[in-house]
């Protein structure tokens, strides 16, 4: 998280660091998913409470699957 006296320079700062992380995350969790035979996606919630879940970084609401 990022802290700032501006909400939105602490949403774009914050959200660029996820990236990044996930980014270099993502070649690192799909190895561990392998060896441990387990499915990992990535979830994300909206303002409005809707969930979204994504293996692939494209995510679709989480009532569809």
């Amino acid at each position: 998280s990022c802290v700032s006296d501006s909400p939105w320079v602490a949403d774009i700062t914050t959200t660029v660091f996820f990236l990044i992380g996930l980014e270099r995350g993502e070649k690192f969790m799909k190895q561990i998913s392998e060896e441990m035979d387990v499915f990992t996606a990535y979830t994300a919630v909206n303002s409005n409470g809707d969930v979204f879940v994504s293996p692939t970084l494209e995510f679709v609401p989480a009532g569809d699957l």
